[in-house]
């Protein structure tokens, strides 16, 4: 599948080609009312085609990683990635709980230029909504991100900073529903740690500087359904 370029950091992927996705849910309500748990497993073969930006494909010519007419266009297949996820949610009058915990595990094969890798990463999140009244709800969720679950703590030199190596993700939430179509919501984010903006070891060369461990946002959404 052909991709539009756009003007985000290098690589670009170029065309996606997906060999196959297989997978499948189950989930099972215990006797206490409102609870439900589950479990999902996905499997897939998908191939990026990337487009390297001209100073990393300069860099592998002058390292004779790469041939000299070498064009900065690589794959990387994930050949394959097994996306394993257990969840749980409990309903209660006008709260709503819910977590989940994640594994992926992948098989990446490079064009020739790189070693084949094995990546092991997790993600999990654990939420609280509440409803405050027909119109306006909040909720309060955290979320972690290790893009390597054998070193949490950033130890490796592979990372540029030890931060690098997690992402944890404190959110506070306000929604108003105006009607049944229409609903606004705000979300405040407080963040430590940048393993998810950069793929974990990777940072956009065209930065003049490292990320701050500590950053935050702050987003306002509206949505109309029909």
């Amino acid at each position: 599948v052909p991709i539009t370029p756009t003007s985000r950091a290098y690589p670009q992927a170029y065309a996606v080609d997906t060999h196959y996705v297989v997978g499948g849910s189950l989930f099972y309500h215990p006797p206490l009312e409102g609870l439900r748990v589950g479990a999902s497993l996905l499997r897939a073969w998908i191939d990026f085609h990337l487009d390297l930006d001209s100073q990393t494909t300069a860099g592998l010519i002058a390292a004779g990683l790469a041939p000299p007419a070498f064009n900065g266009q690589i794959t990387e297949s994930f050949k394959p990635v097994t996306l394993t996820v257990a969840s749980a949610e409990y309903v209660h009058d006008d709260g709503t709980f819910a977590a989940e915990y994640s594994r992926w595990y992948a098989h990446v094969v490079w064009s020739d230029l790189f070693p084949t890798a094995r990546a092991h990463s997790e993600r999990f999140y654990g939420l609280a909504n509440l409803q405050l009244s027909d119109h306006v709800g909040t909720g309060v969720y955290y979320s972690v991100f290790h893009p390597d679950v054998t070193d949490r703590g950033g130890h490796d030199a592979k990372w540029k900073k030890p931060f690098y190596a997690w992402q944890r993700d404190a959110t506070f939430t306000l929604r108003y529903d105006l009607n049944d179509h229409w609903l606004f919501k705000v979300e405040g984010h407080f963040i430590d740690g940048v393993a998810a903006l950069f793929d974990g070891a990777v940072l956009d060369p065209n930065l003049n500087k490292s990320p701050s461990r500590y950053w935050g946002m702050f987003l306002v959404r509206a949505a109309v359904t029909f």
